[in-house]
């Protein structure tokens, strides 16, 4: 038998019947897990999958995924590979006689006479046993597969692979990524996310999306994650980008509850970072880059320098990224100031606004009650930004200005002033007691005093011991006499504080007397307006304060007068009866401050300050002159001699004529330039000014007409019409200025060479403009514009100062005196005509009523305004005129 097993044909046949019984077997016990496996890529390739809910996608993921590998280790143990007897048992049943089971039987007897017909019986079971046929076992496949779904099965998933082609991808990347959470209440979450910028900032709360954002916020912001929902505790999980500084802080944050049970966590943003919101899974990635605050910059614009008024100004400039929250001026003493050299005083100065990201100013500062005043010291500006960031300008060296004092008690309590002040040295440590001196039980501890503050008691001493030697003012002599008591009985350097304020008033009260009160006052008054007029205040507040300077001016003009009085009016003034020539009533002071009331109200600040500072100026250079009687000054108001007027010399009176014949020509030109200005601001056709129409009536009066237009829209100057291009209306004004200084040529009492030069260059510069007007040059027109007015202003000055010359001549020729060569309001005289020649020009009631109307409705058109180029030329309009 083993020679026919392994006949190759009979080796074929059995191996391909053990194969088919493998198949079986394998079919038999992993049919379930594969067949559990191809039904779940249908679902999936279906779609079915995906129409399902987070939790019921995960669910059935998970159950599937379970069984099968359930059903799989069934198999394994169930799984058994067929034997080779197995095999030659199912080949050899396929015949009935059983071939190769009846070659193993044995004759129970073999005789000779048996022998040959065994041999014959083996060799038909040989051939019998190479005719047997493989078995196919369907009965067996019947039995196990009855639904045939081995085959359907199959070619059904192949079906809906091929139908659902393009969605696959994305429906069986959704199956591999089961959302496990969703069971846990993952897919419910509320995720809430915000970053706040620091406070210096400004910038606005930055809102990110629920499951994802990239944004760019200041380094030091603080992330707050809100989270409502789930049943366990969120974690965020934080990574630092490439090339970014390390985090600070952990790397994972758990959210903590919150009293209205939302998980919540804040942690601050320092460095760029990815942070990812864990539960079951990652719920959320957000990347955050920072950007660091940069330092402040800050620089002197123009070197300080020394005003008239003692003041010392410049001009500075500031940036920073967010804002601005302070600015400052170090000063510090350097080896030229001949006392120890470092140390340092800050003083802050006014920002013009709160926060602004750049600035620049003015500063004026009066110093002369420094301590280091008339030292040579360093300046060096400080700003600080709102992040509390600090940076410093380039140092430049300036003298200090000091006060000037005349009188010698007031030289003497200036300088033991500033001899304390400067003394940096501490009092000396006692071990005793305080000792008791000879005053009523004052304390005594001059010799534990710094030198300096024993020389400065000494100087106290001196010029107390005989009052009547120096000074006949109770008041000073008992303010000199405190801070030599004061210093006696000081403890330590912070009690001699208080000498400051007491020996400046008494230096002041013995220069200027009881005016020194009143000139503080007007001071303070002066600051608080011009700081609210500069910080923007509210309309009361500088109505307030505008009263409060009002109120001081009175003051100081009152304790003016009475010094005058008290002095004699030594002076100086005109002849007894007679009043001095341009007496300056009491009304121009009046219109003055009513004016600067004006501009503060309509919101023209910096016009504002500008006539302040000017009032302010002219309240200083008062001059009191003496009045009919010879006993007293008197600033305002008129005597009898003042209601006569002055009778001039013919060519005085051609000199007057000539400067109101050359104001009218002045005043068109500057109108021209308003039209010149406008056109390059507002736009226009050949040469002509555009303006949008303020009023909405048609009736009405527009505010911003001079006169009356012309129907091509030239608009007349006095209610008369100048018709005509820019260009044109610049040459005829050039033809007048040549006519009026042919006039003024031709008349040999008028005018000087010095004039007709400047009236020369003022006709060359109205030849370029009308020449940049025709080309549509306005930049150019405009430069030449100022160019010309300057130099017929200097002209005019020329002719006023020849004016003034002839005047003095004529009065020295008569026997008047000529001492007063400035009004009581400190302005050069120069005929019967107010204010001529020092640079304000304070506008009527009519005017200032206009200005108000019209800016009031530039702010209603500018509200109303739909169109945009509209709208900007209003605005341009409101920054020139309204601020």
């Amino acid at each position: 038998m083993d020679n026919i097993l392994n006949h190759n044909r009979l080796k074929a046949r059995l191996w391909r019947t053990r194969n088919r019984l493998t198949r079986l077997a394998l079919f038999d016990a992993f049919f379930l897990p594969f067949g559990l496996a191809i039904v779940f890529a249908i679902l999936i390739a279906s779609g079915v999958l995906s129409q399902v809910s987070e939790g019921s996608r995960a669910l059935l993921v998970y159950g599937f995924v379970l069984l099968i590998i359930l059903a799989f280790v069934r198999g394994v143990f169930r799984y058994r590979k067929p034997s080779r007897d197995e095999a030659k048992a199912r080949l050899d049943a396929t015949d009935p006689e059983r071939p190769l089971s009846s070659l193993a039987d044995h004759p129970s007897k073999l005789t000779g006479e048996t022998r040959a017909y065994w041999k014959k019986h083996r060799e038909y079971l040989n051939q019998r046993a190479l005719q047997l046929k493989s078995p196919i076992f369907w009965a067996d496949w019947q039995r196990k597969d009855p639904l045939y779904l081995r085959f359907l099965l199959p070619v059904l998933l192949i079906g809906l692979l091929v139908l659902n082609s393009n969605a696959l991808a994305s429906r069986f990347g959704q199956a591999a990524r089961p959302d496990l959470g969703a069971l846990f209440g993952a897919n419910s979450l509320d995720v809430s996310a915000w970053i706040t910028p620091p406070e210096y900032t400004g910038n606005a709360p930055v809102y990110l999306t629920s499951v994802g954002n990239d944004v760019t916020v200041p380094a030091g912001s603080q992330m707050t994650f809100r989270v409502h929902g789930g049943s366990s505790m969120p974690k965020l999980r934080r990574t630092a980008s490439d090339g970014a500084a390390p985090l600070q802080g952990p790397d994972v944050i758990p959210l903590t509850r919150a009293e209205d049970g939302a998980w919540q966590a804040e942690f601050t943003v320092s460095t760029s970072q990815t942070i990812e919101l864990r539960y079951w899974g990652t719920r959320g990635t957000w990347r955050v880059d920072t950007t660091q605050d940069q330092l402040p910059d800050v620089q002197f614009v123009s070197d300080p320098e020394m005003g008239e008024d003692g003041k010392f100004s410049f001009r500075w400039e500031a940036n920073d990224d967010y804002g601005l929250a302070e600015m400052a001026l170090i000063i510090s003493t350097i080896e030229a100031s001949g006392i120890e050299a470092g140390q340092t005083e800050r003083m802050v100065l006014d920002l013009p606004g709160a926060f602004l990201p750049s600035a620049k100013d003015t500063a004026r500062l009066n110093l002369v009650r420094h301590k280091w005043a008339g030292l040579d010291v360093e300046l060096k500006l400080e700003v600080t930004d709102t992040g509390g960031q600090k940076n410093f300008s380039a140092p430049v060296e300036f003298k200090l200005p000091e006060q000037l004092f005349l009188e010698p008690l007031a030289k003497s309590s200036q300088e033991i002033r500033l001899t304390v002040l400067r003394e940096d040295e501490s009092y000396d440590e006692l071990d005793e007691e305080l000792v008791i001196g000879e005053y009523d039980g004052l304390g005594d501890r001059l010799n534990a005093a710094p030198d300096d503050v024993q020389r400065a008691a000494l100087m106290l001493e001196a010029v107390t011991y005989r009052p009547e030697i120096f000074s006949d003012d109770t008041t000073v002599y008992l303010s000199l006499r405190r801070a030599y008591e004061a210093i006696r009985g000081a403890r330590e350097m912070s009690d001699l504080e208080m000498l400051d304020n007491l020996l400046w008033s008494a230096a002041l009260r013995s220069e200027f007397g009881t005016l020194a009160d009143a000139a503080r006052r007007l001071e303070a008054a002066r600051r608080a307006l011009e700081r609210a007029l500069r910080e923007g205040a509210s309309e009361e507040e500088i109505r307030r304060l505008m009263q409060a300077y009002r109120d001081a001016a009175e003051d100081y003009i009152a304790a003016r007068m009475a010094e005058a009085l008290q002095n004699g009016n030594q002076g100086g003034g005109g002849n007894p009866g007679e009043e001095p020539p341009n007496m300056v009533g009491g009304q121009d002071l009046e219109d003055m401050l009513n004016a600067l009331e004006d501009l503060t109200e309509t919101g023209a600040t910096d016009a504002a300050r500008q006539l302040l500072d000017d009032v302010n100026n002219l309240l200083n250079n008062l001059e009191f002159q003496q009045g009919n009687n010879g006993e007293g000054g008197m600033p305002f108001g008129e005597g009898e001699a003042g209601e006569e007027q002055e009778e001039g010399t013919e060519e005085e009176q051609a000199l007057e004529d000539a400067l109101d014949r050359l104001s009218e020509i002045l005043e068109d030109q500057r109108r021209l330039n308003d039209d010149t200005l406008q056109q390059r601001n507002g736009g226009g056709q050949n040469g002509r000014p555009q303006q949008p129409s303020i009023q909405n009536d048609p009736n009405s009066e527009d505010p911003f007409s001079r006169g009356e237009t012309d129907p091509n829209g030239e608009m007349g100057s006095g209610g008369q019409q100048d018709e005509g291009t820019l260009a044109e209306r610049q040459a005829r004004i050039r033809d007048q200025l040549e006519a009026f200084a042919d006039e003024l040529g031709e008349d040999s009492g008028a005018g000087s060479g010095q004039s007709a030069e400047e009236f020369e260059r003022a006709q060359r510069a109205l030849d370029r403009a009308a020449e940049a007007l025709r080309r549509g040059d306005l930049d150019g027109a405009q430069w030449n514009q100022d160019r010309a007015i300057q130099e017929m202003r200097d002209a005019a000055g020329n002719l006023a100062e020849e004016l003034d010359a002839q005047r003095a001549q004529r009065r020295g020729e008569t026997g008047e005196e000529t001492v007063n060569e400035e009004d009581p309001l400190g302005r050069p005289a120069g005929g019967n005509r107010q204010n001529e020649g020092d640079g304000i020009e304070v506008p009527d009631e009519a005017e200032r009523q206009r200005a108000r109307d019209i800016l009031d409705n530039l702010r209603e058109r500018l509200n109303k305004a739909e169109d945009e180029e509209e709208r900007e030329y209003l605005k341009r309009l409101l920054d020139r005129f309204g601020s």
